[in-house]
């Protein structure tokens, strides 16, 4: 019996202490301390109307009501240490005068993105630019919206970053 305890005494302690300095890339304690800027070019956007992207709701293929685009720019200071673009997501939500407006239930954005880009690792003291195209129908019919677009960082420690940046699209 008390061989048990001290196997258990022993194994809660190696597991308690394995957390300490962790090397672990799923911490959410090892946080990259590099500061991205993150801007966008133009902060507010215009759409035009879309031709000949589509999207499927059930057996229906539909064509995307609006496409507009834009550029987005992650910039280190001499300072900061390398880091790399691990990951883009990109989220369309319908708006009216620049605030989000949730749809009605059983109702959702619809979108798809392109992006382009030089590459994705970023130097001391230089920027990298991703060029997106972002073709979108809102339920309310309408063409206002707010796109979030989060970015993602790694370095080459393994330590992440993640950084949202907001564009308005004109009504």
């Amino acid at each position: 019996m008390v061989r048990k305890v001290w196997t258990v005494v022993a194994l809660a302690s190696t597991l308690a202490l394995s957390g300490c300095g962790s090397n672990n890339l799923f911490d959410p304690t090892r946080m990259l301390s590099v500061f991205v800027e993150l801007s966008v070019e133009p902060d507010v956007v215009n759409a035009t109307s879309a031709t000949g992207e589509t999207f499927t709701i059930g057996d229906e293929t539909v064509e995307f009501a609006w496409k507009t685009s834009f550029r987005v720019i992650s910039s280190l200071s001499d300072e900061q240490p390398q880091a790399t673009i691990s990951a883009l997501a990109l989220l369309v939500q319908q708006a009216t005068g620049g605030i989000i407006i949730s749809p009605v239930p059983g109702q959702a954005e619809s979108f798809r993105f392109d992006t382009r880009t030089d590459g994705n690792i970023i130097t001391p003291g230089s920027s990298k630019v991703t060029e997106f195209d972002v073709w979108y129908t809102l339920p309310n019919q309408g063409r206002e919206a707010v796109i979030t677009v989060t970015v993602s960082y790694i370095n080459d420690s393994g330590l992440t970053r993640t950084e949202n940046i907001t564009v308005r699209v004109a009504p």
